[in-house]
C-alpha cells in the first residue's frame, strides 16, 4: 500500500516524521473523531525502531542496556531475563515438577520431557529426517524421491533434473 525505501532515508527525524504522518493519516481513516495515539521511538543510536505503547518500547530498550530483572527466585539458579514471559517459561520447563501424567514422552526414542514445546524441540533437533510424513514428491517420470521440505525438493530438481527440464521448456515454446 505504501512503499518506503528506508535506505534513501537522510535522517533519522525524517523517518520519524514520516511514521508519524502516516499513523496520523491511519487513524483518521479508521476513527476520524479520534485523536492521534503518541508515538514512542528508541533513542539509540543507529536503532528506528518505534512503538505505539511506552512500555513495549521500554521492553525493547532492554535489548540495548542488556538489563535483566526478571530473576529466577529458585534457589541455586542464576538465571535472569528481559521479559516475564521469558522467565515464565523457564520455571515451567525447568523447575515445575511434572507428574506422571503430564510428562510427554517422545514416540521415537521414548525420553520423557516436561511439556509440549519440550517435545516438539527435541523432535525437531534429534528426529527431524526419521519422522513424520516426507509431502514433496518429485514429479519427473522415473523418480521416486520424497521429501520433507519444498526447498529440498527445488534443490533435488535442479541438481538432478534441469537437462530435462530446460529441454520441456523448449519444447513447449
Amino acid at each position: 500500500m505504501y512503499n518506503v525505501d528506508l535506505s534513501r532515508s537522510r535522517s533519522r527525524s525524517r523517518l520519524l516524521e514520516f511514521i508519524r504522518n502516516f499513523l496520523q493519516i491511519m487513524s483518521k481513516q479508521k476513527q476520524p473523531e479520534t485523536k492521534v495515539s503518541q508515538i514512542f521511538s528508541c533513542h539509540f543510536k543507529d536503532c528506528t525502531r518505534v512503538f505505539k505503547r511506552r512500555d513495549r518500547l521500554d521492553i525493547h530498550l532492554r535489548v540495548h542496556t542488556g538489563e535483566r530483572p526478571f530473576i529466577c527466585q529458585v534457589e541455586g539458579c542464576s538465571k535472569s531475563y528481559a521479559r516475564s514471559q521469558h522467565l515464565s517459561r523457564h520455571v515451567e520447563n525447568v523447575h515445575h515438577q511434572a507428574d506422571e501424567s503430564h510428562k510427554f514422552s517422545c514416540p521415537v526414542c521414548r525420553r520423557e520431557l516436561a511439556n509440549l514445546q519440550c517435545l516438539q524441540n527435541h523432535m525437531k533437533a534429534e528426529h527431524e529426517e526419521k519422522v513424520g510424513p516426507k509431502r514433496y514428491e518429485c514429479p519427473e517420470k522415473e523418480c521416486s524421491q520424497t521429501f520433507h521440505k519444498k526447498k529440498q525438493l527445488i534443490s533435488h530438481r535442479l541438481q538432478e533434473h534441469t537437462d530435462h527440464i530446460i529441454a520441456a521448456k523448449k519444447c513447449h515454446r
